[in-house]
């Protein structure tokens, strides 16, 4: 018998006509994190939200030692409220997706990974809610703060303030507009002929800088207000139509929602510096402040910087005995709280806070006001829950 012997195996080129590529499914470099908007609250608002406060107490006190009968009494003087009122902004989101596109991806399936229309969908969503969480942080204030500046022409590479960046603002700013605006925060709009737009990024512990592209005339008037001091970016045409952010409500000694800080003391916040990084001692001093306005026995929640909470989570863990032991044994937490006579204090770090600051709040006096949550139907429609 007589047996033919393969001298040349098959190569893959040699069955390229059977073969297909497997697509696994979509996966999104910007993942959803929005602590905020998770939570506080949400209110439905028509005009706009209003709410009494009780900004000084009544007197009226009379004192007498009791042994000559009857006496004057003082005059009384009455308790004043005011009313906080709270406009709602509005934020309109657009994204399209061609006819030929949305239609050859029906249904996924053998032909796409995932149908155009949802991938637009769950995009659109997602930077609505991405805006909002700037807005509720920062909302009043600058995004980042620019420090440096190279480059000539239509292009710049920006050089990013470290105590002002925030990872979660920052890092989705690719393709985004922006204006840029002078040192004193908002009295002058430097690009004034066109919006800016960040082309590219380069982020890093040691490199923090946002490359854009813009009227040549704006950018060399950029160069020169960064070679004076430093320039504040915030959203193309956003100055002055977001939503009230955290970090102003924390710093307000003014007029803020209709009543003036200035009249009544206790309506200002409450500011610790603290000279340093975030520590135990310091997250305790900060609630000091409002201990001494009356504030006792609240469950305070700290959002601070992903830097900060390495620092606290160091404390936390140099504060600890461990019991002698030759086993192994782990040390780290994923929440920190610190109590006290005067109140508790549950520590969340945030990507969206800036490195030099952080903000304690009561979650349970927040609340988020609109015409409807960011959810996949139609606003205010049952069953349209809020998608985070």
């Amino acid at each position: 018998n007589n047996m033919a012997v393969a001298t040349d195996a098959f190569k893959i080129s040699d069955i390229d006509g059977v073969l297909k590529p497997v697509f696994d499914e979509l996966q999104d470099v910007y993942k959803h994190n929005y602590p905020l908007q998770r939570d506080f609250g949400f209110a439905k608002v028509g005009k706009e939200r209003s709410f009494p406060v009780l900004v000084t107490m009544g007197h009226g006190a009379t004192y007498d030692d009791g042994t000559g009968g009857a006496f004057s009494l003082a005059n009384p003087i009455p308790a004043v409220t005011k009313e906080a009122k709270v406009t709602p902004t509005i934020i309109v989101d657009r994204q399209y997706a061609a006819w030929s596109a949305i239609s050859r991806t029906a249904g996924g399936g053998e032909v796409a990974v995932t149908p155009a229309l949802a991938l637009v969908m769950s995009n659109l969503m997602d930077s609505h809610a991405y805006r909002q969480e700037c807005s509720h942080m920062y909302g009043g204030q600058s995004l980042v703060r620019v420090t440096g500046i190279s480059g000539t022409g239509t292009a710049r590479v920006l050089t990013l303030d470290n105590a002002s960046f925030a990872p979660g603002i920052v890092a989705k700013m690719q393709n985004a507009q922006i204006d840029c605006y002078d040192d004193s925060v908002g009295t002058t709009k430097i690009n004034t002929n066109a919006v800016i737009s960040v082309t590219n990024m380069s982020i890093s512990d040691s490199d923090k800088t946002l490359t854009v592209s813009g009227n040549s005339t704006d950018l060399g008037a950029l160069d020169t207000e960064v070679g004076g001091g430093d320039a504040h970016i915030f959203f193309a045409n956003s100055k002055g139509l977001t939503s009230t952010g955290l970090a102003t409500i924390a710093g307000s000694t003014g007029t803020l929602f209709n009543i003036a800080g200035g009249t009544y003391h206790m309506w200002q916040a409450n500011n610790h510096t603290v000279n340093g990084q975030l520590s135990f001692g310091a997250g305790m001093a900060g609630l000091q402040k409002p201990f001494n306005r009356g504030v006792v026995g609240e469950d305070y929640t700290l959002y601070c910087s992903g830097a900060s909470w390495h620092d606290l989570n160091n404390d936390a863990a140099a504060l600890l005995q461990v019991p002698s032991q030759k086993d192994s044994f782990k040390i780290g937490t994923k929440e920190i709280s610190y109590v006290s006579a005067i109140g508790s204090l549950t520590v969340k770090p945030s990507q969206f806070c800036k490195a030099g600051e952080a903000y304690a709040v009561l979650p349970r006096l927040l609340k988020r006001i609109g015409s409807a949550e960011v959810g996949k139907g139609v606003p205010g429609a049952p069953g349209n829950a809020n998608w985070l």
